[in-house]
C-alpha cells in the first residue's frame, strides 16, 4: 500500500538541522547575555527539540521501511507539534536579555482594560510562591516572586 501523504523524514530531518544549527549559534552567545541561565535554556531547549526532531524523522523512515505508513494528519501533527518548538526557542532567547522581569507590568496594564484577569494571575502566583516552587532564584529577577 502505498503513502497517503509524502515522507515527512526530510522535512524532519530538515527541522532538526536548523534547529541543531540554532542551537549551536545561541551556544555562542550564552555568556554574554545578562540572564546567562535564560540563555543556556533556550539552548538547551534548541539542542534537545533537535534531536527530538532527527529521532522522529528516523523511527518515522523505519516505520515506512516496514509499509506502515502514517495518516496526513498524524504527519501534520507530528511536524507541527516539533515545528512548534521555533517560537518557544526565540522566546527564550530574547527573554535572556530582558530577563523577564517585565511581565507583571505589562499584564497590570492589560488587567486596567481586563479586570477579571488580576485576581486570578495574582492567585495563582500567590499559591506558586506558597508551594515553595519558586523560592530558588531560578530566573534572577523572578516575575512571580513579585506578586506577594
Amino acid at each position: 500500500m502505498a503513502s497517503l501523504s509524502p515522507s515527512i523524514c526530510l522535512p524532519l530531518y530538515r527541522l532538526g538541522g536548523t534547529l541543531f544549527v540554532g542551537g549551536c549559534l545561541w551556544g555562542c552567545f550564552v555568556h554574554m547575555a545578562p540572564f546567562p541561565r535564560l540563555a543556556l535554556a533556550g539552548h538547551i531547549g534548541l539542542m534537545s527539540n533537535a534531536m527530538a526532531s532527527i529521532c522522529a524523522g528516523v523511527v518515522i523512515g523505519k516505520f515506512e521501511e516496514l509499509k506502515v505508513y502514517l495518516s496526513p494528519m498524524a504527519a501534520a501533527c507530528i511536524y507541527w507539534g516539533l515545528f512548534s518548538a521555533w517560537p518557544m526557542a526565540i522566546s527564550e532567547c530574547i527573554n535572556s536579555f530582558w530577563g523577564g522581569n517585565e511581565f507583571l507590568p505589562i499584564v497590570s496594564l492589560y488587567c486596567r482594560e481586563y479586570k477579571y484577569l488580576y485576581k486570578p494571575l495574582t492567585k495563582f502566583c500567590r499559591l506558586l510562591n506558597r508551594q515553595g516552587q519558586l523560592d530558588r532564584p531560578l530566573l534572577g529577577n523572578s516575575l512571580f516572586l513579585r506578586c506577594t
